[in-house]
């Protein structure tokens, strides 16, 4: 899958994108695994798994 922009995407996309992809990783799909599905960046899955972690969910 192609990698999106998300800089450019609106907020409720990336919302929801960020949601599928916390989901994903929590259901044990590794990152970068998730990362090709959705066409997120690996690095930026990171970050939001461990802005996630740092506020307690």
């Amino acid at each position: 899958m192609e990698k999106t922009d998300f800089r450019s995407a609106d907020s409720n996309t990336r919302n929801t994108i960020r949601k599928q992809v916390i989901r994903l990783v929590k259901s044990g799909i590794q990152k970068k695994k998730v990362a090709e599905i959705l066409g997120v960046n690996q690095n930026t899955i990171t970050n939001w798994v461990k802005k996630l972690k740092a506020n307690g969910a």
